[in-house]
């Protein structure tokens, strides 16, 4: 059966000596096609062969769940590749986000909000949000919807709304100061940096702007919500260990 999708590319594999498999997340789920020909230069798919590239993708599935679909036709929709093609740290920040989504999308179930999610996430990054900002609240934004929201409003345990507050990534949010030493290995946070964790949490990351954020702050949350991340989601990320190298490299 024939069928016509919109989605953006999250991965590609080499299949036989000419072809490719690609992973397309679309709003009804995540798709494996098979796009015939895509390694030689002058086939008509190769342009829409490519990760981050959003494109409409007419194809062939027998419906049997698990298999893969045949790519007959494509046509790139944009590709947020160009904008980021000289920035190696754009570039593997954006394929965090795509191995992420990958990561938690499902083949057997819709995934709307999680496309929409990364195309406004992208399309943050090509715009020029501050990207480890950006990244910051993908990761807090992917933690909420895997079903581990961090308590950032309270102490998780005297449920306390007033500061000072530490971090507690083994709690899974905010400890007053009565209750820190349930938690030697918490994070002590002053009260700009709860008041963008509560933000970044629940803001939609369309309406985010450009906000100013100290760079000790950030390289604080940035910390903070990668070791939430190590900790909740069973998520072996390769590229997150080539974004670490990126910023050792680049000092970020």
């Amino acid at each position: 059966m024939l069928h016509q999708t919109e989605g953006v590319v999250l991965r590609v594999r080499s299949y036989g000596e000419s072809h490719k498999i690609l992973t397309v997340i679309t709003a009804g789920g995540k798709l494996s096609l098979v796009a015939r020909g895509a390694r030689k230069p002058k086939s008509r798919l190769a342009g829409v062969a490519q990760p981050l590239v959003q494109g409409l993708f007419v194809y062939v599935h027998n419906g049997q769940p698990g298999s893969m679909g045949t790519l007959r036709h494509a046509e790139v929709i944009h590709h947020f590749y160009r904008a980021m093609e000289t920035n190696l740290h754009l570039q593997a920040i954006a394929m965090y986000f795509l191995e992420m989504v990958d990561k938690l999308a499902d083949s057997e179930s819709p995934s709307a909000g999680l496309y929409a999610f990364l195309l406004q996430a992208l399309k943050q990054l090509e715009a020029g949000t501050d990207p480890q900002v950006l990244k910051i609240m993908v990761e807090l934004k992917v933690l909420a919807a895997a079903g581990y929201r961090p308590v950032w409003e309270r102490c998780v345990f005297c449920r306390r709304t007033e500061g000072p507050f530490l971090a507690s990534v083994r709690h899974g949010g905010l400890l007053c100061l009565d209750c820190r030493g349930r938690d030697e290995q918490a994070l002590a946070l002053s009260p700009s940096a709860v008041k963008l964790l509560r933000l970044f949490q629940d803001v939609p990351l369309h309406r985010l702007g450009q906000v100013r954020v100290r760079e000790e702050t950030k390289e604080l949350l940035a910390r903070l919500t990668r070791l939430f991340v190590d900790e909740y989601l069973d998520l072996p990320l390769k590229s997150a260990e080539f974004l670490d190298q990126i910023g050792q490299w680049e000092g970020v």
